[in-house]
């Protein structure tokens, strides 16, 4: 999927792609919550399914880091990642205490699933509603982020000085 949502990506902005894979991911979510089947059904229900979801959450994960990453300059580019890999796992264990406080510590029916499926998919198209406000900001200049102090324009530092200490 993160192939195929890099051409997107290209052509049409992250935006593009995170709301797309929301739309896709919601789309299913509601779909499987309200026909939650009483017998297993692998090949016919869960399989496309789960491959409608997967490749939703990859279209929404692969714009959003690449949002993060093409919105920051090179020196911040570490940093712009970790932030976005800490905000999906933060995002993460929200998400299953908040699942698993929805099933309870009972027995659960298949209808208890479609509540928490429900919930996932409203949730979903929240995060496809933020998606369509990502842009990318082109990001300063490296040379305009570190500026020397008091040097003129143009000019360059000695070698092995820090013009940030004193």
């Amino acid at each position: 999927m993160a192939l195929y949502s890099g051409r997107i990506r290209t052509k049409y902005g992250p935006r593009a792609v995170v709301v797309a894979g929301a739309v896709v991911l919601a789309g299913t979510g509601f779909f499987l919550a309200f026909t939650l089947p009483d017998e297993p059904d692998f090949l016919g229900y869960w399989l496309p399914t789960g491959i409608l979801a997967g490749a939703g959450m990859g279209a929404i994960t692969t714009g959003t880091s690449t949002a993060a990453a093409l919105s920051v300059s090179p020196l911040r580019f570490a940093g712009a990642t970790g932030l976005n890999q800490t905000a999906r796992q933060i995002g993460g264990a929200f998400g299953v205490a908040t699942l698993a406080t929805l099933l309870g510590g009972t027995k659960s029916e298949a209808s208890d699933y479609g509540h928490v499926l429900l919930f996932c998919s409203i949730v979903t198209v929240l995060s496809g509603l933020a998606g369509l406000g990502l842009v990318i900001k082109t990001p300063p200049a490296a040379a305009q982020e570190r500026p020397t102090q008091g040097a003129a324009p143009g000019a360059t530092q000695p070698a092995g000085t820090n013009p940030g200490t004193n």
